[in-house]
């Protein structure tokens, strides 16, 4: 099997046309220039020592060098053989809080903003597995099922915000059961799942609902292991009334009229994460937080998922780069003068051929 790994390189081609007509065009814009600085019948002596077939083959080679660079560019490639591709890892789900409280700034640019970048860091972190995400707040949302395209996952928390869900809060429950239903979801109801099952909640850990504990002990019966990551500070900061309100000192005041600080409740997350068999981390830019997950993810139990046969491919862009280069040193040195031609040494010097 023949293909171009990078075909998009072939619409260069369509600039061929356009040398050869700025090749003309120079050609002629060369013999106006002189006739205007010299004469008419000036000129033809001084190109008269010119090849016409070899300025032709010197221009025939220009093109075809600038065609072979397009098709090494393109990368040629012929298929050799094929072979099994294994896909082996966990089932993930990053259950992230979007609740009002995780745009407080006690860490920069904002809670929200610290997490969906620490999440992306883990992506990049994992291996072969399949990586869901759950946005939660008072009410929760699915946003991407269970995929191993994990450029779909990061260009989704890029966009996400506390707007995503309908209520705010914070309901860890609510959150729990919607990545419950995303495990149960990605695998028809008859089939037998091996695949170790992990949730990530990252999240400030101001859970203001019950229930939270009761369904993480339900999830770890079914084989879910359960890992926190806080987000923010004890001292706290208040909490924007909006993501662009930070700037403006406009924040959140409770009925007296002060302002509402928000202090992040590692408590909460370490008991869901004990609960969860899992491990707890306070995130902060000193300690690597997110290297120390991956691992520890990559230390448990892997399940193989889809294998693909995939077509291994022998790269030919080297034989048209080495003919390129080849072409273009002939071009370099060959020149445009006609062979055995007579040229006048003045009136008492005679010629020399």
């Amino acid at each position: 099997m023949f293909r171009f790994e990078n075909s998009l390189a072939l619409s260069w081609f369509w600039f061929l046309p356009l040398v050869v007509f700025l090749i003309w065009m120079t050609d002629i814009r060369l013999k106006r220039n002189l006739i205007k600085s010299l004469s008419a019948r000036v000129v033809p002596f001084l190109l008269g020592s010119q090849s016409s077939a070899k300025k032709k083959f010197k221009v025939f080679l220009q093109l075809l060098v600038f065609t072979l660079m397009i098709l090494a560019l393109a990368r040629p490639q012929m298929g050799v053989g094929t072979k099994e591709v294994k896909s082996e890892g966990v089932e993930l789900i990053f259950m992230l809080d979007i609740s009002n409280s995780m745009l407080a700034q006690d860490v920069r640019p904002s809670r929200l903003e610290f997490a969906k970048k620490e999440l992306m860091r883990l992506l990049d972190l994992l291996g072969g597995d399949k990586v869901g995400l759950v946005a939660f707040a008072g009410s929760s949302i699915l946003l991407t099922p269970m995929t191993p395209d994990k450029s779909s996952i990061k260009l989704i928390l890029e966009y996400v915000s506390t707007d995503s869900v309908t209520n705010q809060g914070t309901n860890f429950e609510r959150g729990l059961r919607e990545s419950w239903e995303a495990f149960k979801r990605s695998h028809p109801e008859d089939e037998e799942v091996n695949a170790t099952r992990v949730i990530v909640i990252a999240s400030d850990g101001e859970d203001n609902e019950p229930g939270a504990l009761a369904i993480a002990d339900e999830l770890v019966k079914k084989g879910v292991r359960i890992f926190t990551l806080a987000f923010g500070t004890p001292e706290g900061a208040p909490i924007p009334i909006s993501e662009e309100s930070g700037a403006l000192n406009l924040y959140k005041k409770n009925k007296v009229g002060s302002q509402i600080i928000s202090k992040v409740n590692g408590e909460a997350l370490k008991k869901l994460a004990e609960m969860g068999r899992g491990t707890f981390r306070q995130v902060n830019l000193s300690e690597d937080a997110m290297k120390s997950l991956a691992i520890e993810i990559s230390n448990l139990q892997k399940s193989q998922f889809d294998s693909l046969m995939q077509t291994e491919y022998d790269e030919k862009y080297q034989w048209f780069l080495g003919l390129a280069i080849f072409l273009a040193l002939i071009e370099l040195f060959l020149g445009e003068r006609k062979t055995g031609l007579v040229l006048w040494r003045g009136r008492f010097g005679g010629v020399e051929a």
